[in-house]
């Protein structure tokens, strides 16, 4: 008798080897690991971006601050009368500003301007100059000096600010040309308690870690011995400004480089 012996197939197991597992434990957390240093540097690299792009446009809006100044300043100048210098932490009153900055750093200066003053704001078209009685009287009061007041930029904890100082009301210092008033008020050190007016230091830039101003004379040549020899302010009739924001606490920081050369036109 023929006896038929059946073979049953051999059919092949699902799963994995003890040597796969091992490789894709091996490599699954090191992919894991890469995707979220990845992403990490993107949302890193993004909001890097973003504060860039931030600190660019304070940086801008803070040299268009100072370039109106420059351009309508009658002169550039080494110290004023009547203005203190915050040399405390208080910003208390006691001893003059100084060109030199604070403390006497080539990188922190100071901008001291002279100004016209105005009866309005400078931009606003109904503004008129205020011009003192002599020499000439009032019958012309064009062919009589303006009135001005000091506009001072400086750098104290970081921040640039601007100190106004408003000519004295004094009646027996000076006399003007009709009953009008100058618009600028004098400031006082932030947070303001006690000021004139309620009138505090305006902010112009945070996170200054330059404020290097250079001046040039009639001919555009650089007044190199000017932070030495003050007098020599009366030569200036230009300026530039090298102006950095750097982001604080940051282990790549965002950095805004600004410079602009400006001259007087009065």
């Amino acid at each position: 008798m023929l006896r038929l012996r059946c073979h049953k197939d051999h059919q092949p197991k699902n799963g994995f080897t003890i040597v796969e597992l091992a490789i894709v434990i091996t490599i699954v957390p090191l992919m894991t690991s890469v995707f979220i240093m990845a992403l990490y540097s993107s949302v890193v690299e993004a909001r890097r971006s973003a504060a860039q792009a931030v600190y660019d446009s304070r940086a801008n809006l803070a040299m268009d601050w100072v370039e109106k100044d420059i351009r309508y300043a009658t002169a550039f100048t080494a110290n004023v009368d009547n203005t203190k210098y915050p040399d405390t932490n208080d910003y208390a009153f006691g001893q003059d500003f100084s060109y030199l900055g604070t403390p006497s750093s080539s990188t922190l200066r100071s901008l001291i301007l002279t100004l016209p003053a105005t009866t309005a704001h400078p931009l606003d078209a109904s503004r008129k100059l205020i011009h003192l009685e002599d020499p000439n009287g009032c019958a012309i009061p064009e062919y009589n000096p303006p009135l001005t007041y000091a506009a001072v930029y400086f750098v104290k904890d970081s921040t640039l600010y601007k100190r106004t100082i408003a000519p004295s009301t004094n009646t027996t210092v000076f006399q003007t040309c009709g009953a009008n008033s100058p618009i600028q008020k004098t400031s006082c050190p932030r947070p303001g308690t006690g000021c004139v007016n309620g009138t505090v230091d305006e902010i112009v830039a945070k996170n200054v870690s330059q404020f290097i101003i250079t001046y040039y004379d009639i001919n555009g040549t650089e007044i190199t011995d000017i932070y030495t020899n003050p007098a020599r302010f009366s030569d200036a009739i230009a300026a530039k400004i090298d102006l950095q924001l750097k982001q604080p606490l940051s282990a790549k920081p965002a950095i805004s480089n600004i410079s602009l050369k400006t001259s007087r036109v009065n």
